[in-house]
């Protein structure tokens, strides 16, 4: 999965979901793209579908686009913190992942 996403730098996205012989479940970055799989994009889905050739479609389906989401209010107590992008912070905090 990790390749896939990687797969257009200059185009953002991300795999949320995968519908395999019709069972939806969240993929690892370990997980490798099947035959008749369908995915949950999140981004600019243009690209990848441009990308990816005539035998990608692009389809609407309500039950593998029903992500789970939740939202927080933060309250930043570290001036170094302050008036950055989160990307910022996570190469100032040195995160693993960012």
């Amino acid at each position: 999965m990790a390749d896939a996403e990687s797969f257009l730098p200059t185009a953002r996205f991300f795999v949320e979901r995968v519908r395999r012989q019709g069972k939806i479940f969240s993929p690892e970055k370990t997980t490798l793209l099947a035959a008749e799989d369908v995915v949950a994009v999140v981004g600019r889905t243009e690209a990848p579908v441009q990308s990816l050739g005539p035998s990608t479609i692009k389809i609407a389906d309500a039950e593998l686009l029903h992500i789970p989401m939740a939202s927080f209010d933060l309250y930043v107590t570290q001036k170094t913190i302050a008036a950055n992008t989160l990307s910022e912070i996570c190469l100032k905090l040195q995160f693993s992942e960012c």
